[in-house]
């Protein structure tokens, strides 16, 4: 499927949306980078 294939995530709009994702691209071993987060 189409979700299979992704292989990075870029930009999230805040902090609290990374933070959630993170763990989501984490558990998949998807690299992803925050475009404007500002909680370290």
């Amino acid at each position: 499927t189409e979700r299979d294939k992704v292989v990075a995530v870029i930009g999230t709009y805040g902090s609290s949306l990374a933070m959630a994702g993170g763990e989501v691209a984490e558990a998949a071993k998807i690299p992803m980078m925050g475009t404007s987060c500002t909680n370290p």
